[in-house]
């Protein structure tokens, strides 16, 4: 099974500080190196869009961190989406799934990865979460409660996230302009008409967003 596999690690990292967090030091090596090391050894190749000013950056931490992964730099995007649909481009023709992966999730197992795999390869779709434990509401511009949720049928979404090479590529062709309306890859075949399947994921597989997150992740490492 060839798998691509695209870490996506474009953003400008804005909501961290003046900083990348992708290259920040967590247990000894850049944050994004871990989903290389952790995910790359069930990948027939790694493709990560990454910001121009950014750049020579990655390409030295890869030199000094994964000198025998072979992984290429493609320019990242405005957007997520626009990053992503970077490196799809780049996809090898052989390629059956494509995994989409968020360089700031360092915690994401090949364990988990290898199940995402087998899923989607039964289902053209595939992607991790956890059941929703807080109560959630829904409001409106102004803050006021429309309604109460239903917490049962809800389920927050993780990277990475796996798909039929063929479908995701179509479906990023065939939205085009709409894009920007999805927050993630999962929600792009969504709305091009494919079911997508969720594994529940016990597993730690926190975000790092914030500057207060890094020493968490060191912690469950």
């Amino acid at each position: 099974m060839q798998v691509s596999l695209i870490i996506v690690a474009g953003g400008s990292s804005s909501r961290y500080g003046n900083k990348n967090k992708l290259l920040e030091d967590l247990n000894g090596k850049p944050v994004f190196v871990h989903s290389i090391e952790r995910l790359g050894v069930l990948a027939s190749e790694i493709i990560m869009p990454v910001a121009a000013a950014w750049r020579t950056d990655f390409e030295q931490a890869l030199h000094t961190y994964c000198p025998v992964v072979p992984v290429r730099l493609v320019p990242g995007g405005e957007t997520r989406a626009e990053s992503v649909w970077n490196a799809l481009q780049q996809v090898s023709a052989s390629a059956e799934l494509v995994a989409v992966h968020d360089a700031a999730r360092p915690l994401a197992t090949a364990e988990l990865f290898d199940q995402l795999i087998r899923a989607a390869k039964r289902s053209g779709a595939a992607i991790p979460g956890k059941h929703v434990v807080d109560t959630i509401k829904q409001t409106d511009a102004s803050g006021m409660v429309i309604k109460t949720l239903n917490r049962a049928e809800l389920m927050a979404v993780e990277t990475p996230q796996v798909f039929n090479a063929a479908a995701l590529i179509a479906a990023y062709r065939t939205l085009g302009n709409h894009l920007s309306q999805a927050t993630d890859d999962a929600q792009i075949m969504e709305l091009a008409g494919h079911a997508v399947f969720i594994l529940p994921n016990p597993q730690p597989n926190r975000k790092l967003t914030f500057a207060d997150d890094l020493t968490l992740l060191a912690e469950m490492l």
